[in-house]
Protein backbone atom coordinates (compact mmCIF):
# COMPACT_ATOMS: atom_id res chain seq x y z
CA UNK A 1 0.00 0.00 0.00
CA UNK A 2 1.32 3.41 -1.01
CA UNK A 3 1.05 6.13 1.56
CA UNK A 4 0.56 9.64 0.26
CA UNK A 5 2.02 12.54 2.15
CA UNK A 6 0.61 16.01 1.50
CA UNK A 7 2.92 18.79 0.38
CA UNK A 8 2.09 20.70 3.56
CA UNK A 9 3.36 17.80 5.67
CA UNK A 10 6.50 17.50 3.55
CA UNK A 11 7.17 21.23 4.00
CA UNK A 12 6.48 20.93 7.72
CA UNK A 13 8.89 18.00 8.00
CA UNK A 14 11.52 19.88 5.99
CA UNK A 15 11.17 22.92 8.25
CA UNK A 16 11.53 20.74 11.35
CA UNK A 17 14.55 18.89 9.97
CA UNK A 18 16.50 21.97 8.84
CA UNK A 19 18.37 23.75 11.59
CA UNK A 20 16.95 27.22 12.06
CA UNK A 21 19.27 30.07 12.83
CA UNK A 22 18.37 31.27 16.31
CA UNK A 23 18.48 35.06 16.31
CA UNK A 24 18.02 35.05 20.06
CA UNK A 25 16.21 37.78 21.91
CA UNK A 26 16.95 41.15 20.41
CA UNK A 27 16.31 43.98 22.85
CA UNK A 28 14.51 46.98 21.39
CA UNK A 29 16.64 50.07 21.38
CA UNK A 30 15.17 53.23 22.74
CA UNK A 31 14.62 56.13 20.40
CA UNK A 32 17.16 58.44 22.04
CA UNK A 33 20.53 56.69 21.80
CA UNK A 34 22.85 59.29 20.27
CA UNK A 35 22.07 62.45 22.23
CA UNK A 36 21.79 64.62 19.08
CA UNK A 37 18.24 65.60 18.19
CA UNK A 38 16.45 67.15 15.22
CA UNK A 39 13.10 68.84 14.70
CA UNK A 40 10.88 67.06 12.19
CA UNK A 41 8.55 69.19 10.04
CA UNK A 42 5.56 67.16 8.76
CA UNK A 43 2.79 68.27 6.38
CA UNK A 44 1.05 64.86 6.28
CA UNK A 45 -2.28 65.70 8.00
CA UNK A 46 -2.42 62.85 10.54
CA UNK A 47 1.34 62.56 10.96
CA UNK A 48 3.33 59.36 10.71
CA UNK A 49 4.70 56.66 13.00
CA UNK A 50 8.36 56.06 12.18
CA UNK A 51 9.73 52.56 12.77
CA UNK A 52 13.14 51.05 11.97
CA UNK A 53 13.57 47.50 10.69
CA UNK A 54 16.43 45.17 9.87
CA UNK A 55 16.16 42.29 7.42
CA UNK A 56 16.94 38.79 8.70
CA UNK A 57 16.87 35.41 7.00
CA UNK A 58 13.81 33.26 7.59
CA UNK A 59 12.27 30.08 6.20
CA UNK A 60 8.94 29.93 4.38
CA UNK A 61 7.17 26.66 3.57
CA UNK A 62 5.75 26.39 0.07
CA UNK A 63 4.22 23.80 -2.25
CA UNK A 64 7.62 22.60 -3.49
CA UNK A 65 9.39 22.60 -0.12
CA UNK A 66 10.87 25.47 1.79
CA UNK A 67 12.78 28.53 0.74
CA UNK A 68 14.86 31.16 2.48
CA UNK A 69 13.35 34.65 2.56
CA UNK A 70 14.13 37.98 4.19
CA UNK A 71 11.89 38.99 7.10
CA UNK A 72 11.75 42.53 8.55
CA UNK A 73 12.24 42.73 12.33
CA UNK A 74 11.68 45.87 14.39
CA UNK A 75 14.87 47.24 15.92
CA UNK A 76 13.75 50.38 17.78
CA UNK A 77 10.68 51.67 19.55
CA UNK A 78 8.44 53.60 17.13
CA UNK A 79 8.39 57.41 17.15
CA UNK A 80 5.14 59.34 16.55
CA UNK A 81 5.55 62.41 14.34
CA UNK A 82 2.60 64.76 14.68
CA UNK A 83 0.70 66.11 11.70
CA UNK A 84 -1.14 69.42 11.38
CA UNK A 85 -4.70 68.00 11.41
CA UNK A 86 -6.83 68.84 14.42
CA UNK A 87 -10.38 68.07 15.46
CA UNK A 88 -12.79 70.99 15.01
CA UNK A 89 -12.36 73.46 17.86
CA UNK A 90 -9.31 71.71 19.33
CA UNK A 91 -6.31 73.81 20.27
CA UNK A 92 -2.96 72.45 19.09
CA UNK A 93 -0.57 71.16 21.77
CA UNK A 94 2.33 71.46 19.35
CA UNK A 95 3.71 74.04 16.94
CA UNK A 96 2.09 74.38 13.51
CA UNK A 97 3.79 76.74 11.03
CA UNK A 98 2.30 77.28 7.54
CA UNK A 99 0.68 73.82 7.52
CA UNK A 100 3.72 71.95 8.89
CA UNK A 101 3.54 70.39 12.37
CA UNK A 102 6.88 70.50 14.18
CA UNK A 103 8.04 67.60 16.35
CA UNK A 104 11.22 68.56 18.25
CA UNK A 105 13.53 66.16 20.06
CA UNK A 106 13.68 63.30 17.53
CA UNK A 107 16.95 61.36 17.75
CA UNK A 108 19.15 62.41 14.81
CA UNK A 109 20.64 58.94 14.26
CA UNK A 110 17.15 57.40 14.24
CA UNK A 111 16.02 60.01 11.68
CA UNK A 112 19.01 59.36 9.42
CA UNK A 113 18.46 55.58 9.49
CA UNK A 114 14.71 56.01 8.91
CA UNK A 115 15.33 58.34 5.97
CA UNK A 116 17.83 55.85 4.49
CA UNK A 117 15.23 53.07 4.75
CA UNK A 118 12.46 55.27 3.30
CA UNK A 119 14.37 57.25 0.65
CA UNK A 120 11.84 56.26 -2.04
CA UNK A 121 8.76 57.24 0.01
CA UNK A 122 6.70 59.85 -1.87
CA UNK A 123 6.32 62.02 1.25
CA UNK A 124 10.10 62.11 1.74
CA UNK A 125 10.77 62.82 -1.96
CA UNK A 126 8.18 65.63 -2.04
CA UNK A 127 9.52 67.29 1.11
CA UNK A 128 6.36 66.68 3.16
CA UNK A 129 8.46 65.28 6.00
CA UNK A 130 11.92 66.71 6.68
CA UNK A 131 14.23 67.17 9.66
CA UNK A 132 16.28 70.16 10.74
CA UNK A 133 18.90 70.64 13.48
CA UNK A 134 16.96 73.46 15.16
CA UNK A 135 13.35 74.57 15.52
CA UNK A 136 14.25 77.88 13.83
CA UNK A 137 15.52 76.04 10.73
CA UNK A 138 12.37 73.90 10.62
CA UNK A 139 10.18 77.02 10.91
CA UNK A 140 12.12 78.68 8.08
CA UNK A 141 11.62 75.60 5.87
CA UNK A 142 7.89 75.59 6.66
CA UNK A 143 7.54 79.27 5.74
CA UNK A 144 9.51 78.78 2.50
CA UNK A 145 7.33 75.79 1.49
CA UNK A 146 3.90 76.98 2.64
CA UNK A 147 2.45 76.49 -0.86
CA UNK A 148 3.57 72.83 -0.96
CA UNK A 149 0.51 70.56 -1.30
CA UNK A 150 0.28 67.12 0.27
CA UNK A 151 -2.68 66.03 -1.86
CA UNK A 152 -4.69 65.39 1.32
CA UNK A 153 -6.08 68.90 1.76
CA UNK A 154 -9.85 69.45 1.95
CA UNK A 155 -11.52 70.22 -1.38
CA UNK A 156 -12.28 73.91 -1.92
CA UNK A 157 -15.88 74.05 -3.22
CA UNK A 158 -15.15 77.31 -5.05
CA UNK A 159 -12.16 75.83 -6.86
CA UNK A 160 -13.10 72.20 -7.52
CA UNK A 161 -10.65 70.23 -9.68
CA UNK A 162 -12.00 69.51 -13.19
CA UNK A 163 -12.24 65.74 -12.66
CA UNK A 164 -14.52 66.20 -9.65
CA UNK A 165 -17.02 68.65 -11.13
CA UNK A 166 -20.51 67.39 -11.77
CA UNK A 167 -21.81 68.63 -15.13
CA UNK A 168 -25.29 69.56 -13.81
CA UNK A 169 -24.54 70.85 -10.32
CA UNK A 170 -23.16 74.31 -9.73
CA UNK A 171 -21.15 74.54 -6.52
CA UNK A 172 -19.76 77.75 -5.17
CA UNK A 173 -20.76 81.30 -4.48
CA UNK A 174 -23.84 82.75 -6.10
CA UNK A 175 -23.24 85.28 -8.83
CA UNK A 176 -25.50 87.86 -10.39
CA UNK A 177 -26.21 85.43 -13.27
CA UNK A 178 -27.93 82.89 -10.94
Amino acid sequence: MVQRVSSARRAEAAVKSEPRPDPGPVPMKTAHDSGRTVTVACKIPNGIVMQLYEMRDGIEPGPGGVRTIKIAHKTHDPIKITGPALAFGEMPRFTIICGFALTPGVDATFWEKWKDQNFDNDAVKAGLITAWPTVVDAEAYARDHKTLKSGLEPIDPDNTPPGLRHPYVKIGKKTDDD
